[in-house]
């Protein structure tokens, strides 16, 4: 809509008795409605997020306790000083995320 004296759309709809939204065929039949629409679709956004992140974390703890076991009985005789350090640093990393999982749960 355009009024050539330069009325405002609010101004233009008063004077037709109508609401901006009835100029929307696609408009939600109330603000509530589409807030309603709205929280639920950002809801849905948020648990998919949060499960994605639970499998994330499963999975990196399945690996962390894999990475440890795997490392269990291993022969470092023949290894250098750097491997060595590395491979400490690894389980560490791994012990660390496992041990905080533990806690959690205790929480």
């Amino acid at each position: 809509m355009h009024c050539f004296s330069g009325c405002t759309i609010d101004e233009i709809c008063v004077a037709l008795d109508l609401k901006v939204s009835d100029l929307f065929q696609d408009a939600p039949a109330s603000h509530t409605a589409y807030r309603e629409r709205v929280r639920r679709t950002q809801e849905r956004e948020r648990k998919t997020q949060r499960d994605e992140a639970d499998g994330f974390t499963v999975d990196a703890l399945r690996e962390a306790d894999y990475f440890v076991q795997s490392r269990q009985g291993l022969d470092i005789s023949g290894w250098t000083n750097d491997r060595l350090n590395n491979e400490i640093d690894a389980l560490a990393e791994a012990h660390a995320l496992l041990w905080a999982e533990e806690l959690a749960s205790w929480i």
